[in-house]
């Protein structure tokens, strides 16, 4: 599951003044990991770079798939209660 949540539904926004996560919860990877992970990233203009900057990794893992979707709602809840309320998953 994959999901990008955004501060902004204006798409005519610039990008300097927008700011995004992405939120995912993946299946384990025998041989890498065996545990389900639910990870954040942050997203942000970067003007140096003129480019978009990926920052602010955070990851959990879990031993079984209810327990990384709780791990999942509760870092998506955190986020749209600091004013990244807008889903790519809603349209």
């Amino acid at each position: 599951m994959q999901e990008v949540l955004a501060n902004t539904e204006d798409p005519r926004k610039p990008l300097c003044e927008q700011q995004f996560y992405e939120l995912t919860l993946t299946d384990p990877d025998p041989g890498v990991c065996d545990a389900y992970l639910v990870r954040q990233v942050h997203a942000r203009w970067e003007e140096r770079v003129a480019d978009i900057v990926w920052d602010e990794v955070q990851r959990a893992e879990f031993a079984n798939l209810a327990q990384a979707r709780e791990g999942y709602e509760r870092r998506r809840k955190a986020l749209v209660s600091s004013g990244f309320r807008y889903s790519d998953l809603d349209y």
